[in-house]
């Protein structure tokens, strides 16, 4: 919900907030996965798994960045981050109800 705000509100924080709230999101996303690995495992396989996956997932993150130097690509994301943003306020209401 924070990234769908900051994305639609076209908030662009300063470096050391930037990289809290990146900081933060990650360690708690990091953690969540680590909690998926199940007994008996290969924790290595597991882990480059993820280090492939994160290094795809950056290219296309680039990629989709790319899209704010036109005047419709800039639009088109701060439309995903407003789907993001709603998608995550249901999860939440979900969530609490």
């Amino acid at each position: 919900m924070v990234l769908g705000a900051l994305v639609l509100g076209r908030v662009r924080l300063p470096l050391a907030p930037a990289v809290a709230v990146a900081a933060c999101f990650a360690v708690f996303h990091g953690h969540a996965h680590g909690t998926e690995l199940e007994a008996g495992q290969n924790a290595m396989l597991y882990s480059l798994g993820f280090v492939i996956a994160t290094g795809l997932l950056h290219a296309v993150g680039i990629t989709i960045g790319l899209m704010q130097r036109w005047e419709l690509g800039g639009q088109v994301l701060r439309g995903a981050g407003g789907l993001v943003l709603v998608a995550g306020l249901y999860f939440l209401w979900g969530a609490i109800g």
